[in-house]
């Protein structure tokens, strides 16, 4: 085929496979690489290269026996001379000689041509072999609270015989998380991601803590976990092998070995080196004993005193007075990584590993009140903080976010040994719409045919959809509605508020302890059906262009927020606007800065003085072009924006 007039052939080709489907470890088999020159073809010289994984033990191919195995082939248009050459980790390199190969036409490799006799070609067998887990896991929002350069994420593992563990942790095998502190600041420590000021910079950061939100909230009182549950000790033998992972170790991010070119001899040893679990790699305090990397990453921060066993006061005093801030760098910290295995997995074997991963710590109540009191005490990390009966500073408080991971953790445990079969929530609405009204915002919901509930309950907060600083962010019941309803009208709303929802389905109260479930009334998770765009009151649409009012206007930043919105800095209003229109709003040297398409039929839009690439506009004179789309009438109104 000869079709280099062909301008839809791609550049530089396509390749397919076939057959393209799974393939059973160590087993023989035929695979036919199919090579589509581009609409540059290839020239005599021009070369073919196909790689593999460079860590496979796949068959060599081999190109002189076609009785033998691993017998490949390589045709090639008439015409085309092919040179193969087998290079290291078994790539290939074909060479062409002869005739170019013209765009459209073909050049196929066949791996395992059993056409002469040939067994086949075997592919990679599973010997010895030992699966790696490495995260890059950080703490990058709260970082950006206390608007440092880095996340100093500290970790710890628990499982390894290195410590006491004690008998509340018996058995529990996992990585733990949490932020630490960290070397940019003096006067406050940052464990826990204190909030103390607005952000901008690196990442877009700007938005993501408004001004509001600075009266010291703990962006980071939780801590993340990794945990085993469980590894076959063999493919024939499915009990828990205590003795996984056989690697535990803490990593600097982004290092090449933790990523390597397939094609770096020495950068494959490195790796090779840190996951094998006899073998030392000093680089990181390898013992080259037992493949568990000791001190943890949280030990080689803490000071040595307090001396006590791990699940003791010892420990939280030790953690919380971090002293060798370098212990995390670069800026991100360490990241935890755990291997199992060695396994050597036949042809139609397997085994299994179960993890338990997520994040764990203060609720969200505790969190606002110790990281207010905190930033009341002057940032004093020896200030005690009360809070329902408990007394710690906060520091403690952060770190007990153990404790809940411990739960978690037993819980996951119960659930993978009752083969998941614990209590289920109600099935949540199967929609929920929200729309701004007049004088109610509304409601309306539908179910599953199999729904399982016993009611509804509707939950709103203001402002944004994690609440406002007055309420604490917290999201207020407010109905409890009838296993029958489907709509509800929401009247107890103030105009010029923005409004978000979200609704649950409950259920009876169950009984059942599989999994260590509580008794209690399960409902469905929020997260389903939690509103992000805002529900306001809003006024019918104006009867002309000329009654068109922007508000406030001017706009001025220091005015009381009384006279401005109560639920947020930057806004402002369009009223009486056509029911779909759409809002231009120009500089005063005539730049398109923003545009806004209206069409919910209402007479209010909001905009949050920000252009299209989300800045926040300066002081200065701004022109809004209001454009009626039933009429095409349009009108300019101007207005003031003083910073």
């Amino acid at each position: 085929m000869n079709s280099s007039n062909d301008s839809t052939l791609p550049d530089y080709g396509t390749a397919t496979i076939d057959p393209s489907e799974e393939v059973v470890a160590g087993s023989l088999g035929t695979w036919r690489l199919t090579y589509i020159a581009g609409s540059r073809g290839i020239q005599p010289g021009g070369r073919i290269r196909i790689y593999c994984d460079s860590d496979t033990d796949r068959a060599q191919p081999q190109f002189s026996d076609p009785t033998g195995p691993d017998y490949t082939t390589v045709q090639a248009p008439d015409g085309v001379q092919m040179d193969v050459l087998v290079q290291p980790y078994k790539t290939l390199v074909l060479t062409v000689h002869g005739n170019p190969v013209q765009p459209g036409e073909q050049i196929v490799v066949t791996y395992g041509d059993t056409s002469g006799g040939s067994p086949g070609l075997r592919s990679q067998t599973l010997n010895e072999v030992i699966f790696e887990w490495g995260e890059k896991s950080h703490y990058w929002q709260p970082r950006r609270v206390t608007n440092q350069g880095g996340s100093g994420t500290l970790w710890d593992y628990v499982g390894d015989g290195k410590e006491d563990y004690g008998e509340r942790w018996a058995g529990i095998r996992t990585m733990l998380g949490w932020q630490g502190h960290g070397t940019r600041t003096t006067f406050l420590n940052r464990i826990g991601g204190p909030t103390w000021r607005s952000v901008s910079g690196w990442h877009g950061a700007a938005g993501r803590t408004v001004e509001a939100d600075t009266l010291g909230r703990l962006g980071g009182a939780y801590m993340l976990f990794r945990g085993t549950m469980h590894a076959d000790t063999s493919p024939s033998d499915e009990t828990n092998d205590m003795n996984q992972p056989t690697h535990t170790g803490f990593y600097r991010a982004g290092d090449p070995f933790t990523l390597p070119e397939f094609h770096d001899e020495g950068q494959m040893a490195d790796t090779y080196f840190y996951l094998h679990p006899d073998l030392e790699y000093a680089e990181y305090g390898r013992p080259g004993i037992d493949g568990h990397e000791w001190p943890h990453s949280a030990d080689k921060a803490a000071p040595i005193e307090p001396v006590g066993p791990w699940d003791s006061e010892a420990w939280y005093e030790r953690m919380g007075n971090q002293t060798d801030l370098s212990a995390i760098t670069p800026s991100g910290g360490r990241c935890p990584s755990w291997g199992i295995g060695p396994y050597t997995i036949g042809p139609g074997e397997s085994i299994t590993y179960v993890g338990a991963w997520g994040s764990a710590g203060l609720q969200r109540d505790v969190a606002v009140h110790v990281g207010v009191e905190y930033k009341n005490s002057g940032w004093d990390d020896d200030h005690i903080i009360e809070y329902e009966g408990q007394a710690m500073t906060k520091n403690r408080w952060v770190l007990s976010s153990r404790d809940s991971v411990l739960s978690n953790l037993r819980k996951a445990e119960a659930n993978w040994k009752s083969g998941f079969n614990i209590p289920h929530p109600p099935l949540p609405p199967s929609r929920f719409e929200v729309l701004s009204g007049s004088d109610k915002i509304s409601l309306s919901w539908d179910v599953f045919p199999n729904a399982d509930h016993t009611g509804f309950e509707i939950y709103r907060t203001r402002n944004l959809f994690e609440g406002s600083t007055e309420d604490l962010w917290k999201y207020e019941l407010i109905a409890e509605l009838p296993a029958s309803a489907r709509s509800y009208d929401d009247t107890e709303v103030v105009r010029g508020r923005d409004y978000f929802f979200y609704i649950l389905s409950t259920g009876p109260v169950k009984t059942d302890p599989t999994g260590l479930a509580p008794p209690t009334a399960l409902k469905s998770s929020r997260y389903y059906t939690q509103t992000y765009n805002p529900a306001n009151l809003k006024r019918p649409p104006g009867s002309t262009l000329a009654d068109v009012r922007i508000v406030p206007n001017p706009f001025v930043l220091e005015a009381d927020q009384v006279i401005r919105w109560p639920d947020q800095q930057d806004k402002l209003a369009f009223f009486e606007i056509p029911g779909k229109c759409t809002i231009k709003i120009y500089s005063e040297v005539g730049e398109l800065i923003h545009q806004i398409e209206h069409s919910d039929g209402t007479g209010d839009e909001f905009w949050n003085l920000t252009t299209e690439s989300n800045q926040v506009i300066t002081s200065g004179i701004y022109f809004a072009v209001i454009r009626d789309l039933d009429s095409n009438e349009k009108i300019v109104r101007k207005f003031a924006i003083i910073r």
